[in-house]
């Protein structure tokens, strides 16, 4: 007897856990180009605003474009720089005390960034950080799950994770340049980041000598906006990326040749939606934690543009 009523405590604990770990929020979300996500959002009930989900974005977490913003009726009060790739900072102004709307989502006390955008409006995850976020691209929709309830998909790989100083999440990453050469890089989760799985900062770049170890640098046939300004790139492919016990082979990787002009310590590059659109990724801020599920798209080969090809070699 003491046996049945033990099983049925655990069966019974375990039903309260599954059901805690629904998610608090559900946000629907649909998919652009490059594999990024965005999720409609009201501001103080003006929009709504279709906003590209960037789990890179730091400080204030929402930014929206300067006309669009003041076409809605928002008046900034305020003005700020702001900094990213590239090697200056713009002039920005800014609505204080604001409330976001996602769904049935409210985040008051919120600070709107006016400045111009050509993606139209940013949200960065850093909003939600006291939540777990789950970013379901093939759904697609992003979970807000409580931090001391969640429990990951049992075939989710969990990756150490850190906040930076503008809070951020970090991860490290393994870059394998070729058979026998490989190094280490403290890298950005980049939703925003469309199309490519892998960019790299000039000061990384130059500190390990990665144009002399790789087999191939060409110049891509188009140009890099930064927050900063104009960013230089170069391109090649290397033999895999590495997160913890997941990897992507023969990703293309981009290579800035312009440095930020941000302040403090930057990371060594950007882990972007060509890699991240692989997983369910949930991002446990709070408990240092980074869990990433491989859905169907996980072994698709990575994709080839005609410049891969035809574009002569720098070196």
């Amino acid at each position: 007897m003491l046996k049945k009523m033990t099983l049925r405590t655990v069966v019974f604990a375990y039903a309260i856990s599954a059901h805690a770990a629904k998610p608090v929020y559900t946000i629907p979300a649909r998919v652009r180009s490059g594999f990024r996500l965005e999720v409609s959002v009201r501001v103080n009930g003006s929009g709504p605003f279709w906003c590209t989900l960037d789990s890179g974005a730091g400080g204030g977490g929402f930014v929206l474009d300067t006309v669009s913003g003041k076409k809605a009726g928002l008046h900034p009060t305020n003005v700020g720089q702001s900094f990213g790739e590239g090697p200056g900072a713009v002039q920005d102004e800014r609505v204080l005390d604001t409330t976001l709307e996602l769904d049935n989502l409210h985040i008051p006390h919120r600070t709107v960034v006016m400045r111009p955008l050509d993606d139209g409006c940013i949200i960065g995850t850093v909003l939600f950080d006291h939540f777990v976020v789950e970013i379901d691209y093939l759904a697609p929709a992003i979970r807000l799950h409580d931090a001391n309830a969640y429990r990951p998909p049992a075939d989710a790989i969990t990756v150490p994770l850190t906040l930076d100083s503008h809070g951020r999440p970090m991860i490290t990453g393994r870059l394998l340049l070729q058979q026998g050469d490989a190094v280490n890089a403290r890298l950005l989760l980049d939703s925003a980041i469309p199309d490519y799985s892998l960019s790299l900062s000039k000061a990384f770049t130059d500190k390990h000598g990665i144009l002399k170890r790789v087999r191939k640098v060409i110049r891509p046939p188009f140009k890099a906006q930064g927050t900063g300004g104009g960013v230089e790139i170069l391109a090649t492919r290397i033999e895999r990326l590495s997160v913890g016990a997941v990897s992507v082979n023969n990703p293309i990787v981009m290579l800035f040749r312009t440095g930020s002009g941000a302040a403090g310590q930057q990371p060594d590059g950007l882990i972007g939606s060509g890699f991240l659109h692989r997983f369910l990724v949930s991002i446990d801020a709070s408990n240092g934690r980074l869990y990433l599920t491989p859905n169907r798209t996980y072994g698709d080969p990575e994709p080839s543009w005609h410049w891969t090809v035809d574009l002569s070699l720098v070196h």
